[in-house]
């Protein structure tokens, strides 16, 4: 493996990734609940993907420290977002669940975050969107491959 392309593939993680976050991603969710924030936003859409998780399974999903993790579902607990249940194989484990409010809040979240990506996305033509959509769909399944 050549070192040279290992470290501009690096280089380019540390420069793209902090953009995409800026320019397409940072959103305020106030407008729909003012407590909200973008981990928040990450761990309802994941549940609303996957069903129920274990706060461990969350975290490590989304590279988010445990101590983290149990303040934040606390703060969705107390916004009524998710709820915790039991496991019913193993009582030493408690799953993460989606409340109707979570995933009525996501549903505004989703279109307030595609909104905001549309208008961004304006300034681009036809030519560049589809390139755009080509990268990060290459980008998807290159990542999917690693461990």
């Amino acid at each position: 493996m050549d070192n040279n392309v290992i470290d501009s593939i690096i280089e380019d993680i540390f420069h793209v990734y902090p953009l995409i976050y800026k320019k397409l991603l940072k959103v305020d969710f106030g407008g729909v609940n003012g407590s909200l924030s973008y981990l928040h936003f990450l761990i309802i859409r994941m549940l609303a993907r996957t069903g129920a998780l274990p706060i461990s399974e969350i975290g490590r999903r989304l590279v988010i420290p445990r101590p983290q993790m149990t303040h934040l579902i606390d703060q969705l607990i107390d916004l009524d977002m998710v709820i915790r249940l039991p496991n019913t194989k193993d009582r030493r484990i408690i799953n993460i669940e989606l409340t109707g409010n979570g995933k009525a809040t996501l549903q505004k979240c989703v279109e307030l975050l595609r909104d905001n990506i549309k208008r961004k996305m304006e300034s681009l033509d036809d030519g560049e969107l589809l390139e755009l959509s080509v990268l990060l769909r290459r980008l998807n399944e290159v990542t999917s491959k690693l461990t």
